[in-house]
């Protein structure tokens, strides 16, 4: 399970013109259709005298889902080109919203495409992203004698980890994107290490260790 996405680091407006068309771009973090929605609604309530507000998102993480809504305005040319745009950049738990108030000059199917691409383009910007990582959790235990190799394997391998438990052996916990180390691991305490694993999540760490689910 090596591979890794991107969320948004935070909430994030922007805002240009394009021949008199003002456009505000949105970005959330959603996990749901039902929040989706709410947040349309509210934006619908600020945004009462809208001509448009196109949106597109992805849910899931590791089976992402997409849709998009280009509300009014030609077919695909708003939030679907938005939508390529998450997609591109593998993004996932992000709804995109733009909202345009029409300056009175027409923008053409090829305007439009650029204009709403550029919306979610610099929203995205704005709200800056981390990498979320496809992994195992694995538990280790192991004699003390074997602590230290260990702990320098784990160090040059890059591998991510809470702090050991110390009892009357070393119980370690692990997130590998690539459970070839495992075979180290055995290798490096001549197979005197009991190897378990916990789940799959996906691990950011952004902030500290937080594992996420589907």
């Amino acid at each position: 399970m090596n591979f890794s996405m991107k969320l948004i680091k935070t909430h994030a407006i922007t805002e240009f013109t394009e021949k008199k068309s003002k456009f505000i771009g949105y970005a959330f973090h959603v996990e749901s259709e039902e929040e989706i929605e709410e947040i349309i609604s509210e934006l619908w309530k600020e945004h009462r005298k809208a001509t448009h507000i196109c949106t597109a998102y992805v849910l899931g993480l590791a089976q992402p889902r997409g849709n998009f809504d280009d509300d009014g305005e030609p077919s695909l040319t708003a939030g679907y080109p938005m939508l390529q745009v998450l997609e591109g950049q593998d993004y996932r738990q992000v709804l995109l919203c733009s909202v345009r108030y029409y300056g009175g000059i027409q923008l053409g199917k090829g305007g439009l495409i650029r204009a709403y691409t550029r919306s979610a383009q610099e929203t995205l910007e704005a709200a800056g992203y981390k990498i979320i990582k496809a992994v195992g959790k694995w538990k280790m235990t192991y004699a003390y004698h074997h602590h230290g190799p260990i702990e320098y394997l784990l160090s040059t391998e890059g591998v991510l980890g809470p702090e050991a438990d110390y009892t009357d052996v070393v119980t370690r916990v692990v997130y590998l994107e690539d459970e070839g180390i495992l075979s180290k691991l055995m290798e490096q305490s001549s197979g005197q290490i009991e190897i378990e694993k916990l789940v799959d999540c996906f691990l950011d760490t952004y902030q500290g260790l937080t594992e996420l689910y589907d």
